[in-house]
């Protein structure tokens, strides 16, 4: 994706950002 991980954090849930945190 072209937005960076953080950016992607501040935009989702805090279950989204778990799942995220361990695909980065």
């Amino acid at each position: 994706m072209n937005l960076n991980g953080k950016d992607m954090m501040l935009l989702m849930s805090p279950t989204e950002r778990d799942l995220y945190d361990k695909w980065w």
